[in-house]
C-alpha cells in the first residue's frame, strides 16, 4: 500500500467489481488525501468544483440549507464509504449540499470530471458506478419512505439499527434533523427508550 492509497478502499470497490491493477493505479494517481478537523467542510454550498470522496476515517454530514438558514441533514457518511454532491455533479450546477466533518476526518477525494474519465476507461468502472448509484438510490428511497410513512419513534429505531456507532458520537441536533423531528422530540424519544 502506498502512502497515498486509502485503507480499505480497493476492497470496498472490489465488492462491486474486480478492478485490474492498472485501473486501480489510475484511480489512486488521481486521489487527493485531505485532513479535515471537526467543523471543516469538504464541499461548500454553491461549489462548482464537484468532487467525490472516500472516507478513510471519521464522519461526514451532508446537509441542505433552507431559505431561512436552517440546516436539514441529508445523510451521514462514515469510514469505508463514499460521498459527494452527486446530483449537482451530474447536472453540472452549483452544489446544493454542504458536506461537513463531524469529527476529525480523513477523506481521499477525486474531481468528479476525472472520475467520469475513469468510467470511460474500463468496464469495471461502469459496474462500480452503476452499483454505487443503485446503492445510493436505495438509501435515499428508504430514508424518504421512512420520513413519510413511519412515526418518529420508528425512524429513530431505524437510525439506531443503520448507524449504531453514531448515536453517541455526533450531536443529537443532527440526528434529529436527519429524522425530521425537533431536538426536544428526540430527547423525549431517548428518555422513553431508556
Amino acid at each position: 500500500m502506498t502512502p497515498q492509497e486509502p485503507r480499505g478502499f480497493r476492497e470496498s470497490l472490489e465488492r462491486l467489481s474486480p478492478i485490474p491493477d492498472a485501473e486501480w493505479q489510475a484511480l489512486v494517481a488521481e486521489l487527493t488525501p485531505q485532513k479535515l478537523v471537526r467543523g471543516e467542510v469538504l464541499v461548500k454550498l454553491g461549489d462548482l468544483d464537484h468532487k467525490s470522496a472516500y472516507v478513510e476515517s471519521g464522519v461526514l454530514r451532508a446537509y441542505y440549507v433552507t431559505p431561512n438558514g436552517d440546516e436539514a441533514t441529508r445523510n451521514f457518511t462514515m469510514a469505508g464509504d463514499m460521498i459527494g454532491p452527486y446530483a449537482s455533479a451530474l447536472s453540472r450546477t452549483p452544489s446544493n449540499v454542504v458536506i461537513e466533518a463531524l469529527e476529525d476526518t480523513s477523506p481521499f477525494w477525486i474531481p468528479y470530471a476525472r472520475l467520469e474519465d475513469l468510467f470511460a476507461r474500463h468496464p469495471a468502472w461502469q459496474v462500480v458506478a452503476r452499483r454505487t448509484a443503485e446503492r445510493f438510490y436505495l438509501i435515499r428511497e428508504r430514508h424518504g419512505y421512512q420520513l413519510l410513512m413511519h412515526t418518529a419513534e420508528e425512524r429513530y429505531e431505524s437510525f439506531l439499527k443503520e448507524f449504531p456507532q453514531l448515536a453517541d458520537r455526533i450531536p443529537l441536533k443532527y440526528v434529529a434533523s436527519y429524522l425530521g423531528i425537533a431536538p426536544e422530540s428526540l430527547s423525549r424519544l431517548r428518555k422513553k427508550r431508556r
